[in-house]
């Protein structure tokens, strides 16, 4: 195995690397939230009433500290992507190509797998917020007069069943005074169901939810090049056959009439991305993951408790 370019074209490309990373720092192009979190004791145990009545909710600190290591990596990762785009054609090829097609995507490819990450680690903060306490309604079989019934009934979540799905689903049926989740008011419960539905809904997300699905269950999406070609199969028309039959008998081919003719033809499997759509995307969903946690680290209390200071 050797590596495919000289030591020259290696350090040349960490020169311009760091100064396009150092320019885009600098311009501001990627949204962030620098805080930092209340310290805790090493020895630190939760007081007689958060263990009496929400005892989960010690656990917000950790998972505020989990998403902070998260947010570090896509930080890093969405200034390597741009910073790779910026300089792919400062080089000829096939380093340019190399710059453009293999490096630039990988950090597209872990921001994308990252953004979703933070969405589902978000949603083990929330479930920790409500005290584990949201439930989703789940089919169960019931047998009535000799019959089968399929009913829906509420069911407490597990913490190996968390995920961003259920967690949006749980919180449009909570009820916060019938749970008797006192630490949460109204206004605090409506602003985090509003932040989770966007996170479902908005369009930037469900365009990159798109891109990731073919990244990761089917071939990589053509980025500003011709992605994967699959041949395609469809049987042809009765008269179609005969007629194809006709020829094959004319060029001496036995027992035609048992073949099986098809028309084949070679389709993309994904349809070619722009890598400037995607990247929009991605910046406008990482924009709104940040906003929206400043504004629920701003406004419910228990959070803005865990928050020593905004840089």
């Amino acid at each position: 195995m050797r590596y495919p370019f000289s030591k020259e074209q290696y350090l040349s490309v960490q020169d311009k690397l760091y100064d396009a990373m150092t320019d885009i720092c600098k311009e501001d192009k990627i949204a962030n939230v620098e805080y930092k979190l209340v310290e805790k004791d090493l020895l630190y145990t939760p007081s007689g009433d958060i263990i009496m009545h929400r005892k989960y909710t010690a656990n917000v600190h950790n998972w505020l500290e989990e998403i902070e290591w998260l947010k570090c990596n896509i930080v890093e990762e969405l200034l390597l992507c741009l910073s790779y785009d910026r300089i792919c054609n400062e080089f000829d090829s096939p380093l340019k190509g190399t710059l453009r097609y293999v490096n630039r995507e990988r950090y597209l490819k872990l921001i994308i797998y990252d953004l979703f990450t933070f969405r589902e680690k978000f949603s083990f903060l929330i479930y920790e917020l409500f005290n584990r306490q949201i439930k989703i309604y789940v089919d169960k079989k019931v047998c009535s007069n000799n019959r089968v019934k399929v009913i829906k009934t509420l069911k407490n979540l597990k913490n190996t069943e968390v995920s961003f799905k259920k967690i949006s689903a749980g919180l449009k049926i909570f009820d916060i005074f019938k749970e008797n989740v006192s630490w949460i008011d109204e206004k605090e419960y409506k602003l985090i169901c509003s932040v989770v539905n966007e996170f479902d809904t908005n369009v930037h997300v469900k365009n990159l939810k798109n891109i990731r699905n073919a990244f990761t269950h089917r071939s990589n999406p053509g980025i500003d090049c011709s992605p994967l070609r699959s041949y395609e199969y469809d049987e042809v028309d009765q008269e179609t056959k005969q007629m194809l039959s006709y020829f094959d008998k004319s060029i001496g081919i036995k027992n035609s009439k048992k073949s099986r003719y098809i028309v084949k033809s070679s389709k993309p499997l994904e349809k070619e991305e722009k890598f400037g759509e995607i990247i929009h995307d991605v910046l406008e969903v990482w924009k709104l993951f940040m906003n929206s946690l400043k504004e629920l680290l701003d406004n419910v209390s228990i959070l803005k408790s865990e928050v020593d200071k905004f840089y």
